[in-house]
């Protein structure tokens, strides 16, 4: 049976290279955990402004879709348009009464049940 040569610094080189392993993996857990927070917060920001970005595009284009409208308002020959088809349909609305009107009173409307 060989026998191991027993060196003064055999056990201890194995066990200093196991605390060296140990060591680094103590010292990244550590910077793992020192870094980990304002990375969290660069991202959770960078999200809220890809957000706020968005909602400025959005508001961008409702705010031109209302200077549209503004600008047809102002046009006198939109308005008259526009007046001109409400007063149709409240005719319209008048002579439906009235005709409603006329045949109550002539007892032709009659209601089946």
């Amino acid at each position: 049976m060989k026998r191991r040569r027993s060196s003064r610094w055999g056990g201890f080189s194995r066990r200093r290279g196991n605390s060296r392993a140990l060591a680094l993996g103590v010292m990244l857990f550590i910077l793992a955990i020192t870094i980990a927070p304002p990375i969290k917060h660069y991202f959770t920001q960078r999200a809220q402004i890809s957000a706020l970005n968005n909602q400025l595009s959005s508001n961008k284009a409702a705010l031109e879709e209302a200077r549209k409208e503004l600008q047809l308002w102002r046009d006198p020959e939109y308005i008259n348009r526009i007046t001109a088809a409400r007063m149709r349909h409240k005719r319209e609305l008048h002579r439906l009464k009235g005709v409603q009107r006329e045949l109550r009173m002539s007892n032709k409307w009659r209601v089946v049940t």
